[in-house]
């Protein structure tokens, strides 16, 4: 399960730089986890789904005609309250082969339905959620014991001062290849980051996914959101 925000409020102190990034790593995961041929599970949004939905439809094996299989669903989005996905803008979307788009009451039946074993976090906010709701859907998660594994370099400060940032699974691997750690968004000098700041979130990903687990399993919802 793929947990991702891009904030747009002001209150939030994103600079455009770091929506960038937040895209890019987004982007990145989505690349490696669909190449893998892994499924993905992701709450509907107006930024997260619709970039998942475009890079599933990219690796999608063209149906063959004699084919009568049933093929599992690479990515798939739910939906549930109502409120945060109309502002969000997605139930106009169309929906491309390959995705699962289904309706639940609450995030919670959203949660036993996936059963993901693993929830990615990047950017830490969310695209039409209060503060709140994005402090309750982190407890949710928890509490179906789902692991969380944190993209440190992308939190807000928002997601960074609720303690995410301790939830980080890329420092170990950032450090494979002596890459330097961040430490903020400007050089002590106060100076913006320059090229040798970017976090290779192409390797990064990549590298999440090689040492999930025996099975290089990242995010998974058993092919397919169960029947209800």
């Amino acid at each position: 399960m793929l947990l991702a925000g891009l904030p747009v409020g002001p209150e939030e102190g994103i600079e455009f730089e770091r929506s960038l990034e937040i895209q890019e790593a987004v982007l990145s995961f989505a690349r490696a986890a669909f190449s893998r041929g892994h499924p993905v599970v992701v709450p509907a949004d107006g930024f997260a789904a619709p970039l998942l939905a475009a890079v599933a439809a990219e690796y999608r094996a063209p149906a063959r005609s004699e084919d009568t299989r049933r093929t599992p669903p690479q990515l798939a989005i739910g939906m549930f309250g109502g409120a945060a996905e109309e502002r969000a803008g997605w139930p106009g979307r169309a929906v491309p082969a390959g995705v699962l788009q289904e309706r639940f009451d609450s995030f919670p039946d959203f949660l036993g339905s996936a059963e993901p074993r693993k929830a990615i976090v990047v950017g830490g906010g969310g695209v039409g959620e209060s503060e709140e709701e994005r402090v309750r859907r982190f407890e949710q998660v928890g509490a179906w014991g789902v692991e969380m594994q944190v993209v440190g370099p992308t939190l807000t400060d928002f997601a960074r001062g609720q303690g995410w940032y301790a939830l980080d699974a890329t420092r170990e691997l950032l450090a494979e290849i002596e890459w330097p750690e961040r430490g903020g968004d400007r050089r002590e000098d106060g100076s913006p980051l320059g090229a040798e700041g970017l976090v290779p979130y192409a390797y990064l990903m990549q590298r999440m996914l090689e040492t999930d687990d025996e099975e290089g399993v990242a995010m998974v919802a058993g092919g397919h959101l169960r029947e209800r």
